[in-house]
């Protein structure tokens, strides 16, 4: 997951600002001023997945923090999750539910079986705002 960065617009090319995680290319984007997410397949390293795009700099790094606890263990534990039905599935769950933890947003996914894997079995008992636990769904 890279971001929030910023096109300049004198050269259309992406510069990577505080929040960047990895040594992550630079990457022309369409629309010069704006911050943008990106997560890269690990499948194919040509490939960039925009994530959010916004002109606001604060939206834009709240989005990041809301992103990175989350996507990064779902791309590891499932590689294939990296294609735009999936990652906007995902998003829209980040988006929606921002007091969910790993194992609410795998159960509501349908995806329960990453429940097993160590980094999900950590967030098993944790309650949502609700004072609900993830297990309580099954």
């Amino acid at each position: 997951l890279y971001g929030p960065y910023i096109t300049d617009k004198k050269s259309d090319v992406a510069s990577f600002k505080a929040g960047d995680k990895g040594g992550g290319e630079a990457v022309s984007v369409e629309k010069t001023g704006s911050y943008e997410l990106v997560v890269q397949s690990d499948r194919n390293f040509n490939y960039y997945y925009s994530l959010f795009r916004t002109g606001d700099v604060s939206e834009a790094e709240a989005r990041f923090e809301a992103f990175k606890s989350v996507i990064p263990p779902f791309l590891t534990a499932r590689p294939e999750l990296c294609c735009t039905g999936s990652l906007q599935k995902l998003c829209d769950c980040i988006r929606e539910h921002q007091d969910w933890g790993l194992v609410h947003m795998a159960v509501n996914l349908d995806m329960v079986d990453l429940v097993a894997e160590d980094r999900f079995k950590v967030e098993i008992d944790m309650a949502d705002k609700d004072g609900s636990p993830p297990t309580a769904w099954q």
